[in-house]
Parts: C-alpha cells; sequence; structure tokens
C-alpha cells in the first residue's frame, strides 16, 4: 500500500469535482462538518468469502481461506488529525448518530491488550465500539498524541456478513496511526485491528481484514493463518462468463444472543478442541474426530480444565456466567475440517487450465448445507431465501457470507441471471476488487512526459520590517527553519526533484552578499546582485541575461517560500508545457486570498490584483498564487524585458508606476495577455503553501508544517 500526505479538503474538492463527484462531495461533507484542513481520503472494500469462512480462528492446524473484495460495496473514510486527544466520527448514515469522545476517558492498564480486555466490562452495542477499539490497542502500544475527526460513507450494508464493523476498525486503526505519524506495516495491521475489534465482545478472526489489506483486483485471495501468509490466484478466464451476487436477508447484529452464539464458535475453535487432540493430530484427524463429545457444559468446561478456568471467564465473560450452557464440539469441528477440505478443491479448480464454474457452485452448496447442520449459523428466513434462489435457473450456488445469523448471501451464477426479475430485491452484483487505498491527488495532477532544461530564480530581497520591529535581525531568507536557512530548503527542494534545474540564481541585495556566500557556500547557485529594491520584476529582470542559452522555462519563487511543494512545482511545470503558456501560477483556493487570479465565465484568466498594492477589496474567498510561476523564456524576453525598457525612467533611477518599483506576478500576467500569450492558473497546492516568513508567528507555523511533511 502506498502512503500518501494529508492534503487540503478545499484542494481535493476541487480537483475531484469534475471528474469524481462521489470523492468531491464526501470531503465537502467532511468540511462541512469539521471545517477545511488536511485529510486522508481512505478507501476500504467489503470482503467477501468463498471457502471456509470464519475458520481463521481455529488453533492447532493452519486454516485455507479463499476470499476476495467486492469491488461494488465499499467504505470511504476522510480522516483528519486533531491536536485535542478527542475522536470525533460522523456517518452519512442517518441510523448512526455522531458521536465524540477523548482517547483519556478509558483508562488502560497492563501491558498486554487482552489481559486488559479481561477486566474490562463489554460496552453497550454502539458503532463507536469499532472505533474506540482500535484507538485504545494503538494506545497500549504506542505513543499517542493527537486524535482524529473522520466521515464514513460506506455501501456495505451493516449487519450483513461483508464485514462492515471490520472495515470501520480498519479505517480507524489507519485514522488513529496517520494521526499520530506511527509506521505502517500492513501485517501488524491485521494483526492489531483484529484483537481490537475484541473490544466489541466478539471473538473473531483475521479473515476480514487480510482480504481488505491484501486482496488484488484480478482475482482472489488464499489466505493461511498460523501461520499467516497471503497469495493471490488469479481467476481463469471461465469465471468471467459468470458473476457473483450478494443477497442482504435481514441484519446480523453482533450483540445479545447472536454475539453468544459467535462466541460459542470461538470457543470451541480457540480453546476446547486444540486441549482434546492429541500433539500432530490432523493427520489422522478422521479417527480423533470420532472421539470428540457431542456437546460439553460450561460446567464440565471448567471441571475438565480448572486451571483455565478464570482466564477463560475474562475472554468469554458471556458464555461463563451460564454454567449449564451447553456448548457443541463435534460438529463444529466436523465443519472446520470439510471446509477446509472444501477450500483445498476450490485452490485446484481456480488453478487449472480450465474451470468450470459449476464445481466452484458445488462447493458453495455444500458449505450452505454444513453451516446450518454443523455449524448452526443459519436462519429460518436465509433459508427461504436460499430455497428460492436454487430454483433459478443459471445459478450455480449460494452460500452464508461471513458469521451467518442473517446477514448476506453469496450467489454465484450466470452473467445473463437476473435476480431481481424472481422478485428477490437488496441484490449487488460484485467483481474482484482491490484492497485498500488511499485517494491521491497526485494521480491526477498533470505529469511530466519530459523534462527540458530549467532554470530558478529565487529572489531574496525585501527589508523584512516587520520582522526588524520585533528584534529579529537576521534577513528574511536566512531565517533558520528546524536549523536550516529557509532559502537552502528551497534550493535543496529543487536538487532533489525530478526536474532538470540546469542552474539556480539567487538574488539578493548589495549588503547582503558575504552573509548569501556564506551560507550557500557549498551550493552549485549563482548569486546575483539587485543593486536597487525595485520590486520583484526589476530583480527578476536582473537575471535575464545571467541565463543559460539552453533554458527555455524558468521557476521563480522565493527564498522565504519552503512550503511550496515538490509535487506543485512539478505538476505546475507539466501544465505549463502541455498547454504551451506563456505564464503559468500554481494556485491555491483559500479564504481571504491575497493575490486573487480574475477568470471569466469560460474559465480564462484575464488579470490579477494583488490586493494591498492594487488598493482592492480582498474577496472572502477566491483562487491566489502561491509565490511560485513559470515563465517560458520566450515570455520574459517578450514582456518583462518589454515592461522594463517601457517603464523604467533611466534618470530617476525607477520605475513609472504608483510604487516606483516593478512587480512580478500581476505585471507578468497582464503583459502576457496584452501580448497574446497565454496564462494559465492551476488551483493544485493547498492553503499553506502560500505562507511565507513575513512576521515571527509564520517561523513556527512553518516549522511546524516542514516536520508534518518530513514524518510523512
Amino acid at each position: 500500500m502506498i502512503m500518501v500526505e494529508a492534503r487540503n479538503t478545499t484542494t481535493i474538492i476541487h480537483q475531484y469535482k469534475e471528474i469524481n463527484s462521489e470523492i468531491s462531495n464526501i470531503v465537502k461533507k467532511y468540511e462541512g462538518v469539521f471545517g477545511v484542513g488536511p485529510v486522508w481520503v481512505l478507501r476500504i472494500p467489503a470482503r467477501l468469502c468463498l471457502a471456509a469462512d470464519h475458520t481463521d480462528y481455529w488453533i492447532g492446524f493452519t486454516p485455507e481461506l479463499i476470499t476476495m473484495a467486492s469491488d461494488s460495496q465499499e467504505m470511504i473514510c476522510v480522516i483528519g488529525a486533531r491536536e485535542d486527544g478527542e475522536v470525533s466520527c460522523v456517518s452519512s448514515n442517518d441510523k448512526f448518530e455522531p458521536w465524540q469522545k477523548k482517547i483519556d476517558s478509558v483508562k488502560l492498564h497492563g501491558g498486554k491488550w487482552l489481559d486488559w480486555l479481561g477486566t474490562f466490562e463489554i460496552p453497550k452495542p454502539h458503532w463507536s465500539n469499532y472505533v474506540m477499539g482500535s484507538v485504545l490497542h494503538a494506545k497500549m502500544h504506542h505513543q499517542i498524541k493527537y486524535g482524529f475527526n473522520m466521515y464514513i460513507s460506506s455501501t456495505i450494508p451493516p449487519a450483513s456478513g461483508a464485514s462492515s464493523s471490520s472495515a470501520l476498525a480498519t479505517s480507524s486503526m489507519f485514522a488513529i496511526k496517520l494521526a499520530n505519524y506511527l509506521n505502517i506495516n500492513l501485517e501488524e495491521m491485521v494483526r492489531e485491528t483484529a484483537e481490537a475489534e475484541w473490544f466489541c465482545g466478539t471473538r473473531g478472526g483475521m479473515m476480514d481484514h487480510a482480504t481488505m489489506l491484501f486482496a488484488e483486483g484480478n482475482g482472489v485471495l488464499r489466505l493461511t493463518f498460523n501461520p499467516f501468509t497471503n497469495e493471490n490466484i488469479t481467476l481463469p478466464i471461465e469465471m468471467s462468463e459468470c458473476k457473483f451476487s450478494t443477497l442482504f436477508t435481514h441484519p446480523s447484529e453482533k450483540s445479545g444472543e447472536v454475539r453468544r452464539a459467535f462466541n460459542e464458535l470461538s470457543l470451541v475453535a480457540r480453546e476446547i478442541v486444540p486441549r482434546l487432540l492429541k500433539n500432530n493430530w490432523y493427520e489422522n484427524r478422521i479417527e480423533y474426530e470420532k472421539s470428540l463429545p457431542e456437546t460439553l457444559t460450561i460446567k464440565e468446561i471448567c471441571e475438565k480444565w480448572p486451571e483455565e478456568k478464570e482466564r477463560l471467564e475474562e475472554i468469554y465473560p458471556d458464555l461463563f456466567v451460564d454454567a449449564d450452557l451447553e456448548i457443541k464440539v463435534s460438529n463444529r469441528f466436523r465443519f472446520a475440517m470439510r471446509e477446509l477440505e472444501r477450500s483445498k478443491k476450490m485452490q485446484n479448480i481456480l488453478k487449472k487450465t480450465t474451470c468450470d464454474p459449476r464445481d466452484i457452485g458445488k462447493i458453495m452448496n455444500e458449505a450452505w448445507v454444513d453451516s446450518g447442520e454443523l455449524y448452526g449459523i443459519r436462519t429460518r428466513v436465509m433459508d427461504e431465501f436460499a430455497l428460492k434462489i436454487s430454483e433459478i435457473s443459471g445459478v450455480f450456488g449460494v452460500k452464508v457470507m461471513g458469521a451467518g445469523f442473517g446477514g448476506n448471501l453469496l450467489i454465484l451464477s450466470e452473467k445473463n441471471v437476473d435476480l431481481r426479475s424472481h422478485g428477490l430485491e437488496n441484490i449487488s452484483e460484485c467483481n474482484a476488487g482491490y484492497a485498500a487505498s488511499f485517494i491521491d491527488v497526485k494521480d491526477i495532477f498533470p505529469s511530466l512526459d519530459y523534462c527540458p532544461p530549467l532554470a530558478a530564480i529565487l529572489l531574496c530581497g525585501g527589508k523584512g520590517t516587520r520582522m526588524l520591529n520585533q528584534g529579529i535581525t537576521t534577513h528574511k531568507p536566512l531565517l533558520k527553519l528546524n536549523g536550516v536557512p529557509s532559502t537552502r530548503l528551497v534550493i535543496d527542494k529543487l536538487n532533489k526533484s525530478n526536474m532538470n534545474f540546469e542552474q539556480i540564481i539567487v538574488i539578493i541585495p548589495p549588503e547582503m552578499e558575504s552573509e548569501y556566500r556564506i551560507a550557500l557556500n557549498d551550493l552549485d547557485v549563482k548569486i546575483v546582485i539587485q543593486k536597487n529594491a525595485l520590486g520583484t520584476g526589476d530583480a527578476v529582470h536582473c537575471a535575464i541575461d545571467e541565463l543559460l542559452s539552453p533554458i527555455k522555462h524558468v521557476f521563480v519563487s522565493f527564498g522565504t517560500q519552503p512550503l511550496i511543494r515538490e509535487l506543485t512545482i512539478e505538476a505546475s511545470l507539466a501544465h505549463h508545457l502541455n498547454s504551451n503558456a506563456g505564464f503559468t501560477l500554481p494556485t491555491t483556493l483559500r479564504k481571504n486570498p491575497y493575490a486573487p487570479l480574475i477568470r471569466n465565465d469560460d474559465g480564462v484568466i484575464i488579470g490579477s490584483i494583488e490586493t494591498h498594492l492594487d488598493g482592492e477589496k480582498m474577496p472572502k474567498f477566491g483562487e491566489t498564487n502561491v509565490g511560485g510561476y513559470w515563465a517560458s523564456r520566450c515570455a520574459l524576453d517578450r514582456v518583462l524585458n518589454k515592461l522594463h525598457d517601457d517603464l523604467f525612467d533611466n534618470e530617476k533611477m525607477m520605475y513609472n508606476t504608483n510604487s516606483g518599483e516593478l512587480g512580478f506576478p500581476n505585471e507578468m500576467t497582464r503583459g502576457c495577455i496584452e501580448e497574446g500569450l497565454l496564462v494559465e492558473g492551476i488551483a493544485i497546492a493547498d492553503p499553506e503553501e502560500v505562507i511565507g516568513l513575513k512576521t515571527p508567528e509564520n517561523i513556527m507555523e512553518i516549522e511546524k508544517w516542514l516536520v508534518k511533511r518530513e514524518v510523512v
């Protein structure tokens, strides 16, 4: 899984509104609840199991399961870190009310999660339990300081056996780790999230979480446990002529009697059968099967293993309150063994050069029979649906999905079978989908097919009046951020990028020459003096004659703008080249834009203003440049040189403008438009990329952002 950096909600909404309105709208809803800010957007698929459902927690042999992720049912989570140690969650489903809790509201003690759970009363059923289970598990094993906001939109039906609860637990484990900059290892995530779900009172395994994190879109997963392995089996071509569908029967709530029935299965699989069978029993399992008791009461279990009584009471409190409760043993074991054989048989069929889908359906039908007669997880309503389905021509097989007691049925049929025409509702067709992934704006940004020779001009002028007024005498572009001068950070970013910067020019005032030569002495840069402080346009003009002949495009920015992302620079260059623009401004959408772009109704840039210098009213929201610009060599020669020649007064040694100076971005924008050169703006930057070193407060703000990015 590729990890991504959190990006601003406004950027995601804008970038996806045309190509994926679902993502854009979900992030917009997050923003409506929690406000503007950096977020991760995570998708978690539903789990489908073809063979050996919920044998993943059996002890004493190596279970083999065949699963796949659904391509039609998924949970989308928008996650944003928060610094107050609280977790706040909102669902798009009105049945699940919003909630907020402090991470420290539950006190942990001891060093082992399962030991602590034994002392903790099972919480009342609530969807927050699946979130807080992951949060508290992470807290027991890691240093947790930050909480998170999470907005959830899901097409996985709750209580359906399609793993909506595990999807929620998994997304929450991602959320708490992302918010606290913790390392994410997928195999560890599987184990940790499975353990975390025990907080809710169920005692399940790792099948759901493993499928969600390791599935591949072109096939099914072969999962083993004890030890854990995963292998993708490509679906044979014959399977493309049929389809899987899920049918929702009735809710399967893992609370009360259903949870107790589920935990009975876990008790048999994890504790009873492994104690009744001898070591290396698997080879002689048929003989050993005959020796297993049909049932054991809780009282008999306690008498048989008195030394384990206290531990088992802690793990299965809802079972051990009833001494007369009968636990079925031998049939549960037979089911697990038959499921293992069915799984192996299905693997062989899928790996053959030719595959008959009817053989897969037959295995599913066998599992359906055993899930009722041996495992006891079917209900009357499920049986009625299954009977109706089995009578439809073109249906190959049907089976229980998940832990049973309601929920979904999984159906395999010919592709042209219309189940709805037979009076069946709540049908969802599905194919093999992909594992969990992050939505990454990088995937939709323009990318470089090639990179011509480039130059960068970094402007390092300015008096820094606001800094001086508060006692900071270091020249702003040389102010250290986390120990490194700001201008060095900008240069290092350019040098480490995938772009071909053959030349980096740093424009400085004459009185600062020695300081810059010392600060940048080991870097391959050219220092150029701007003799008089006559504006940013004049500073860039000072560098034009210094450009090497191969240079055709120039990136202009400031030594005080270290937060402009490398991705922003690269993607805007790609757009600049692809559009054959003379001048391109990477922009962001934000409140109170300082230098808003002006577009016509067709989205074409027709101007740019600087609210302070131009005396214009600042709009409440708009598109503004981030302090970095791409200019073609042609545009600099035709526009900037012309502006200088037309406006510079050689006698007064100043420009014939209101300020006596020549600006750069706004003047270039207007000048290019007048010259018929295309001006482009591309809103791919986040609002914080605008932040430059203007005031002492900016120092801490920028340092904070740099630390966040370095951790990611």
